[in-house]
């Protein structure tokens, strides 16, 4: 059975991006760190922290991170399409230090991205169940060649570019 968690991931202001899970309406972009995460724990939604520690993109600041401890649900200690395997052990590191719940992702922007980073964890039903579930959910890696990856990223953008003109 495929369970499907209505999301998406937000841009902030220049604070990185946050991920809302379980969302009912679509959180506007370029709003500040705390107010995404204000409006995404408005619609009863659940926030996760893509890639944290990933300097190679705009992160938030090490004191807004630790500002909003409490109101980060997950906490991600493994993206498969960082640069640098040393952002996830951080990350890692950071989440067993804090006691934060920990999450997992492909960030996969092609299809076959999808299943690389992967979480297994029992069966849930809402986001109360979602989160305790993920207390003992299980972090699997299972890694492509991210110039691989990117490449077939970069093929769609221009496929796409080509449809739009």
């Amino acid at each position: 059975e495929l369970i499907v968690i209505q999301g998406e991931e937000v841009k902030t202001d220049d604070q990185g991006e946050v991920i809302g899970l379980f969302l009912q309406e679509e959180i506007p972009r370029g709003m500040s760190f705390s107010d995404t995460i204000a409006a995404i724990k408005g619609q009863g939604g659940v926030v996760y922290l893509p890639h944290p520690f990933d300097r190679i993109h705009t992160i938030p600041e090490p004191a807004t991170i630790h500002r909003h401890l409490a109101d980060i649900d997950v906490f991600e200690v493994y993206n498969a399409r960082l640069l640098f395997e040393s952002y996830n052990d951080e990350a890692l590191r950071f989440a067993r230090k804090y006691g934060l719940i920990m999450g997992s992702g492909s960030d996969a922007h092609v299809l076959q991205g999808v299943g690389t980073g992967v979480l297994r964890m029992r069966r849930f039903d809402g986001p109360e169940e979602f989160l305790l579930s993920l207390r003992t959910a299980e972090v699997h890696r299972r890694p492509k060649s991210l110039m691989y990856l990117q490449s077939l990223k970069w093929v769609a953008q221009a496929k796409e570019r080509r449809a739009a003109r």
